[in-house]
């Protein structure tokens, strides 16, 4: 699976995610609230597809896509254990630089 933050940091990936939080939509559903293109919007899903954040089903000619909530519940520990090691992690490097400089 790709990098789940760098798949975040694009700003219309997390519109799109967004907007697939009220319910699922269509490709010119969601379309609608951008100024791109088809293709790339269709990109973008792609992507998010893969990382396992939305979902997509068929209903007749029409591909529905909603949010993946298991996908998305999963993201959000992840990043919530990882911020908690990047504060604890900090915080002992803040620790060692002060007893370093009262040894000095």
């Amino acid at each position: 699976m790709k990098d789940i933050y760098k798949i975040l940091a694009d700003s219309n990936r997390r519109k799109i995610i967004k907007i697939l939080l009220d319910g699922q939509l269509t490709v010119n559903e969601i379309l609608s609230h951008f100024s791109i293109k088809q293709a790339t919007l269709s990109s973008h899903l792609a992507v998010l597809l893969e990382a396992g954040l939305v979902n997509v089903s068929k209903k007749s000619k029409f591909r529905l896509y909603s949010i993946n909530k298991t996908g998305l519940d999963e993201f959000v520990k992840k990043f919530n254990n990882e911020f908690q090691k990047s504060i604890k992690a900090g915080m002992d490097m803040e620790f060692i630089d002060i007893r370093n400089m009262s040894r000095r």
